[in-house]
């Protein structure tokens, strides 16, 4: 049981890093876009 709720808790992590992760290369997108 709590080795089901430690790997749900490390799913909920990467799900929130890849979600930063996104926001961060859309941002550097459009911050080059905007440069060129």
């Amino acid at each position: 049981m709590a080795t089901e709720h430690g790997i749900f808790t490390i799913k909920q992590n990467r799900s929130k890093e890849n979600e930063y992760t996104e926001q961060l290369s859309k941002w550097l997108n459009y911050w080059h876009y905007e440069q060129e």
